[in-house]
């Protein structure tokens, strides 16, 4: 009876821990594409400046947007503003995966889409798998996107 309750909590763990996931993967989609929407419709002054506000609409707890060009310099970043005008072009996950140039690449098409790869999370001392969203604005050099932490 003991094992059967064990393994009962270890799937519902599981469960909670997957629908957190695709909670967190819908609101970081949804901060992208309000990011974007913004810059359609107010300018990339105004949208630069709400994404550097460490408490503005494109910062929820971890979870936040940044901006860059597709070249890959970063324009503006709330978390990290030692970040902004620094190219992030060549930057590699903690397995040496270039996961920048592949958010990149996305954006280059002007299309979306995640990429997924290891990031040394604050206050922790082993990599963790992250997840990151990246959208582009056609015929504009900039591009949006946001990460969290699968586990």
């Amino acid at each position: 009876m003991k094992r059967v309750f064990t393994v009962m909590c270890i799937l519902f763990a599981m469960s909670l821990a997957s629908f957190a996931a695709a909670d967190q993967a819908t609101e970081v989609k949804s901060m992208v594409q309000k990011a974007v929407a913004t810059y359609k419709e107010k300018g990339r002054d105004y949208t630069l400046k709400l994404i550097n506000s460490t408490s503005g609409p494109f910062r929820k707890g971890e979870l936040y947007v940044y901006a860059t060009d597709l070249d890959g310099n970063v324009l503006a970043h709330p978390a990290n503003r030692e970040l902004i005008g620094r190219n992030q072009q060549k930057l590699v996950d903690a397995k040496g995966k270039p996961f920048a140039q592949e958010l990149l690449d996305i954006a280059k098409t002007g299309t979306s889409g995640w990429v997924e790869y290891s990031w040394l999370r604050v206050g922790e001392k082993e990599p963790t798998p992250k997840r990151a969203y990246m959208e582009s604005i056609p015929g504009e050099n900039i591009a949006f996107s946001a990460g969290y932490y699968v586990r």
